[in-house]
């Protein structure tokens, strides 16, 4: 019997070279033997068919050509060169501008009374809360020179609140174990209270003197008064001296404000401007062909 010969497998005719090629053995079970020579029989299918149709066509990339005359393409050049030309001189002033604001800027805005329109506030030392902290107890002769220094700065600083011949030393009676012996605050304050002109406003007389050397310290044309009042902190220890009268703060800040604001439009954006217009001027700039030239 050939191997061309028809073989009936179950209904499916085939050959002997067919099963052998499906790899069907004869040991195989016919529900075997179709799977296999089922597979071989789609995969000969599937060969013919890409046989029928060749071989995939190679997609080659179409290069993209360049229509455009000398003029356009020398036009377009000098436009990128000028694009770059500008975005080095637009970041290079960016770049002093930050400068300005993170230096002179914040200066500027650091200065007393910046933005203060009826209210001002500050926390002066000699009137924090009384928090137990001496650096130098246990050293006498440092402790005592230390408290005799700070009793000195506090008559020079608030001398004319109090009476002739006040015993500023006494600040520190009885500071041990309560408050700090060398430094001034509000316990130490409390402890030279009568021997002040105005006992009862002397807390106030104090924040009204500090208020007055902040205003003086930033130069201000304003001569008349400036009364502030002691407002004690509840939630930690600085104390507060707070101004009570908006029209004396107006008359203050405001003057004040217009300067900063000049300050901070010449440093900030006529510094820049210049520079801008100083970096157009040196920079080249590529210059545009001439159509038809």
């Amino acid at each position: 019997m050939s191997q061309y010969d028809p073989v009936d497998l179950a209904g499916n005719m085939t050959t002997e070279r067919e099963l052998r090629v499906a790899k069907v053995r004869p040991e195989d079970g016919i529900g075997v033997a179709l799977h296999k020579l089922g597979e071989h029989r789609a995969q000969e299918q599937e060969k013919l068919i890409r046989e029928s149709y060749g071989p995939e066509p190679v997609v080659v990339g179409i290069p993209i050509l360049d229509t455009r005359t000398q003029y356009e393409k020398d036009r377009d050049s000098a436009r990128l060169q000028n694009g770059v030309r500008m975005a080095v001189i637009l970041l290079m002033v960016g770049v002093l501008f930050w400068v300005l604001n993170s230096t002179i800027g914040n200066n500027i805005r650091g200065m007393d009374f910046y933005g203060v329109k009826d209210s001002y506030t500050l926390y002066p030392n000699a009137l924090k809360s009384s928090g137990y902290s001496d650096y130098y107890a246990g050293r006498a002769d440092s402790e005592t020179a230390f408290a005799k220094q700070s009793a000195l700065d506090f008559a020079t600083k608030y001398g004319s609140l109090f009476k002739p011949g006040t015993p500023f030393e006494r600040m520190f009676d009885s500071c041990k174990g309560k408050f700090s012996c060398t430094d001034v605050s509000l316990a130490a304050v409390l402890n030279i209270q009568r021997y002040a002109l105005k006992p009862q406003s002397l807390l106030n007389d104090m924040c009204t003197l500090e208020v007055s050397a902040v205003a003086k310290r930033a130069q201000t044309s304003y001569a008349g008064p400036l009364d502030a009042r002691f407002v004690p902190s509840k939630v930690s220890t600085s104390n507060m001296c707070v101004t009570t009268n908006p029209s004396q703060v107006q008359a203050v800040a405001t003057p004040l404000n217009t300067r900063y604001k000049l300050y901070e439009a010449g440093y900030l954006l006529l510094v820049p401007l210049v520079a801008f217009l100083v970096l157009v001027s040196l920079v080249p700039k590529a210059q545009y062909p001439v159509k038809g030239g």
